[in-house]
C-alpha cells in the first residue's frame, strides 16, 4: 500500500493547499504539523496493510529531523515573501533557533533548479544529487517548477567571490544532470554564503530569475552571478514600461535576425560575423544597412546595438508566450 508522510507549517496557507480532506493528522511540534496521506479514501484496512503502515511510520518518523523540516519551511517562507523586490527589499528577522540549526559560517551555496513542466519533483533527482555531491546539503521545494538546494562548502571549499572554481563546479553539475536526467533543467547558483541573512537575499534573487528564464528558455543555459545581467535588468522593469519598446518597427526576416544574433555574439566584430555566417563582408554590410532602413538603428554603434538587443529579446519573449 502506497502512503506518504508530509509536514507543513501550521502558520501558513500551504497547509490548506496541500492537505486533502482524507489526510490523517499525526502530530504537531514547533508549529510544524505532520500528516499521513493514503492513496485513496478507505475505511477498512487489512491486518497486512496496518502492519505495513506502522512499519512505514516507524521508518520515516524515526528518521525525520524536525529541526531540518522546520528550517526548510521557514526558508521557503522567506524566499517567497511577496513584499520583496529588487528595488524594495524587506527587512529580515532571524529567529534564534535558525542560527542554531546549521553552522552557517562554514559557508553554504544556494542552487536553484528550474524546469518547464509543472509536476511534482521526482525524489530520484535528489538521490542523483546525493550520489554526485557526496556531502551535506538540504533541499527546499519552492513550486512545481522550482527546487532550491543549499549545499555545504565545508568540504567543497569553493573560494568566495572567485568565478573560475564556481564556474567549473557549475558546468560539472550541469553536465551530470544533462547526462543522467531525462528532463531539461536550468541551473542558477551563487557564490558561497556564510550569513543566513545573505542566503535569504541571494535565494530571493535566484527565484526572481525564474520568470524571465521561462520566457527565454531556449536562450538560457547556466545562470551564474556574473551572467545574463542584461536579461535580469530588462525583466525587472514593469511590463507597462517594457511595452514602450515593442511598438518600434522590427524585421521579421529570419536571415536578418540570425545575422544580428551572430553580430552580437561576436561583439559587433564585422570580420568574425561574416566568417561565422560564411558570407562576404560586403554582404554583411548590406544586411546591416537593411536593418538600419527598417528600424532606424545603426547596430554598428554601441547605443543602437543595445536597443536592438533589447527589442530582439522582447520579441523572442512574445514569440515564446504565443507558443505557450
Amino acid at each position: 500500500m502506497e502512503i506518504e508522510i508530509y509536514s507543513v507549517s501550521a502558520t501558513t496557507e500551504k497547509e490548506k493547499d496541500q492537505k486533502n480532506n482524507h489526510d490523517i493528522f499525526l502530530f504537531e511540534k514547533d508549529h510544524i504539523r505532520t500528516y499521513l496521506r493514503l492513496p485513496r479514501e478507505k475505511q477498512d484496512f487489512t491486518k497486512k496493510e496496518i502492519v505495513e503502515m506502522i512499519a512505514y511510520l516507524k521508518e520515516n518518523l524515526l528518521n525525520e529531523d524536525p529541526e531540518q523540516t522546520r528550517l526548510q519551511e521557514w526558508l521557503k517562507e522567506q524566499w517567497m515573501d511577496k513584499s520583496y523586490t529588487n528595488t524594495r527589499p524587506t527587512m529580515i528577522e532571524i529567529p534564534a533557533w535558525v542560527s542554531k540549526v546549521k553552522n552557517w559560517n562554514q559557508g553554504w551555496i544556494p542552487i536553484l533548479f528550474i524546469k518547464q513542466r509543472h509536476s511534482e519533483w521526482d525524489h530520484s533527482l535528489i538521490e542523483l544529487l546525493h550520489s554526485y555531491l557526496e556531502f551535506d546539503f538540504f533541499e527546499v521545494t519552492i513550486s512545481e517548477t522550482m527546487l532550491m538546494i543549499v549545499i555545504s562548502n565545508l568540504e567543497l571549499k569553493l573560494p568566495y567571490h572567485q568565478s573560475i572554481e564556481l564556474e567549473e563546479f557549475a558546468y560539472g553539475l550541469q553536465a551530470m544532470i544533462q547526462n543522467e536526467w531525462e528532463e531539461e533543467i536550468k541551473i542558477g547558483l551563487h557564490y558561497p554564503i556564510d550569513q543566513i541573512e545573505d542566503l535569504i537575499k541571494e535565494g530571493r534573487h535566484l527565484l526572481l530569475d525564474e520568470k524571465w528564464v521561462m520566457r527565454l528558455w531556449q536562450q538560457v543555459d547556466l545562470l551564474l552571478p556574473w551572467t545574463h545581467q542584461l536579461e535580469r535588468l530588462i525583466f525587472s522593469i514593469p511590463e507597462d514600461s517594457l511595452k514602450l519598446f515593442k511598438p518600434l518597427q522590427w524585421s521579421n526576416d529570419p536571415e536578418l535576425n540570425k545575422t544580428l544574433e551572430v553580430f552580437f555574439e561576436e561583439n559587433l566584430n564585422m570580420s568574425e560575423t561574416a566568417r561565422r555566417l560564411y558570407i562576404h563582408r560586403n554582404t554583411l554590410q548590406y544586411r546591416l544597412e537593411k536593418i538600419k532602413q527598417a528600424t532606424n538603428l545603426d547596430v554598428k554603434k554601441f547605443e543602437d546595438a543595445v536597443i536592438a538587443k533589447i527589442i530582439m529579446m522582447l520579441n523572442k519573449d512574445d514569440g515564446q508566450n504565443a507558443q505557450n
